[in-house]
């Protein structure tokens, strides 16, 4: 063999031997790695809290929605039983689920609920989703018109006045007036409130009656602001037949508007206010709420989760059910209005106030044509404060 053989060999003896070295340290890498994840990060799962009990909630959403939140927490052996459930059904089985020990730990409520059941509830409910009274307008009428929206409670007559020249007989500038309202009682409470304030809650009784005139008028038909005819029917359903220019409504009246007419070209916008801006809108609140039972801070950290470690599949939760929640990372802009709304005009009054006012303004219109009745109703209101 000659020496240039026999270099070549050792050359090739070279390359193999480090090839096999690599290949080695490659599996020993690998091993390294499988050992540590094993170790450690198997460790740490292993090493997760057990609790090993279940929390029942009960809501009107559907259970794989609220699971596609909670589902995690399955890894710390917690479980689920959802029961589906309308606020008229969580209000009647309530206190007998108390009674028969097969109540929820976390529930759904609106505020009429919470204040109705706060007894049995730990304190500091999570305030989830709002709505407040808002604007509707049809686009193409406006358009037509050519009149800006609503801005202070004295611009609705005005815009009546130069809505009924150009409109035909049976299309209605607003729906106020009459009982036949969707929202009449709400409506009224949110135009007393602030005419109470702007006058620093002075005599009650005058104001409420001014309302309630004001009010009205808009279903006289002797009155210049007159709008909408007695017996016309229903006002949301009149604006989605494209036969009210506005409709003052709250945001989740918006699915039944699609529903009626889901081509109607319609926006949403402020409820008109008083000057200065000081009126107390009718608003509604939905919180999520703990039993007090067992598993209470377990329901505490759940709450928690579902509301803020898991923010992406809130999100589609949240959109999905078309709710209007400051949880939203990015709502939309008719969201925003009513957030905007809420969080300047939706200040919590006196829940029992808000209850009373709502109950004169109902047995007074009921009673607009018994003086004698009237009367009463508006002796009952000179001890309402804002």
């Amino acid at each position: 063999m000659n020496l240039n053989s026999l270099a070549d060999k050792i050359r090739d003896w070279d390359s193999i031997t480090k090839l096999k070295i690599l290949f080695f340290l490659i599996v020993l890498a690998l091993i390294g790695f499988f050992v540590i994840k094993n170790v450690f990060f198997g460790q740490q799962k292993s090493n997760l809290p057990c609790f090993r009990a279940t929390i029942r909630i009960w809501s009107p959403f559907n259970n794989n929605d609220l699971l596609a939140v909670l589902n995690p927490l399955h890894s710390y052996c917690i479980s689920f039983v959802f029961e589906n459930k309308t606020l008229d059904d969580i209000d009647m089985d309530f206190i007998d689920s108390l009674l028969n020990n097969k109540y929820p730990h976390i529930v759904y409520l609106d505020d009429n609920l919470l204040n109705k059941y706060q007894e049995h509830l730990v304190s500091e409910p999570i305030l989830f989703n709002v709505d407040t009274l808002i604007s509707y307008y049809n686009k193409d009428y406006l358009n037509f018109l050519g009149l800006p929206k609503l801005k202070t409670i004295d611009d609705i007559p005005t815009f009546v006045s130069q809505a009924k020249a150009s409109l035909k007989k049976d299309v209605y500038p607003v729906g106020l007036g009459s009982v036949e309202i969707r929202n009449y009682k709400e409506i009224i409470f949110s135009i007393f409130s602030g005419y109470m304030r702007i006058s620093n809650n002075f005599k009650p009784q005058e104001t409420f009656k001014k309302t309630m005139d004001f009010y009205t008028s808009f279903s006289d038909p002797t009155s210049p602001n007159f709008s909408y005819p007695l017996d016309s029917g229903s006002d949301i359903q009149n604006f989605a037949a494209e036969k009210l220019v506005v409709y003052f409504g709250f945001y989740q009246d918006k699915n039944e508007i699609n529903k009626f007419n889901p081509r109607l070209n319609y926006e949403i916008y402020y409820f008109p206010n008083v000057l200065p801006p000081k009126i107390i809108l009718s608003s509604k609140r939905y919180y999520w709420a703990i039993v007090k039972r067992d598993n209470i801070n377990l329901s505490k950290d759940v709450l928690n989760f579902f509301i803020k470690k898991n923010p992406d599949s809130l999100d589609s939760f949240i959109k999905k059910y078309d709710l209007v929640s400051e949880w939203e990372r990015q709502p939309s802009q008719d969201k925003q209005i009513v957030l905007e709304s809420f969080k300047n005009y939706g200040t919590n009054i006196d829940y029992k106030t808000k209850l009373s006012i709502l109950r004169y303004i109902s047995d007074y219109l009921n009673n607009i044509d018994n003086p004698v009745e009237a009367n009463k109703i508006l002796n009952f209101v000179n001890s309402i404060r804002f």
